[in-house]
């Protein structure tokens, strides 16, 4: 008998709320565009549309990181980095805009 690795789930469940995060952000704000008659051009302006996605692309590139560095195979050191700095932008970009959107 298999015993689950809840390691290596919590990593999955990281990956998989990010990609349902951004689908989400993605999903909510074209319906709310099509009835406030907005373009997506003026969406992409809004931090209000900007915040939730960087912070579900920063949890989405969290998780392919350490699942890429947790597996069995593990990613090479460069992988590993370019993922971290990837990582990295997208949660300096979510701090900038969540600091921008409360003070509205």
């Amino acid at each position: 008998m298999e015993r689950i690795d809840f390691q290596a789930v919590f990593i999955d469940l990281l990956w998989l709320l990010g990609a349902a995060g951004a689908l989400a952000t993605f999903s909510y704000h074209d319906w709310k565009r099509s009835v406030l008659n907005q373009s997506w051009r003026h969406n992409w302006k809004l931090p209000g549309v900007l915040f939730p996605l960087n912070l579900s692309l920063t949890i989405l590139c969290l998780g392919v990181t350490l699942n890429r560095e947790t597996s069995y195979a593990s990613a090479p050191w460069w992988q590993t980095a370019i993922g971290l700095v990837i990582t990295s932008v997208f949660g300096v970009q979510t701090y900038l805009y969540w600091r921008n959107r409360s003070d509205q």
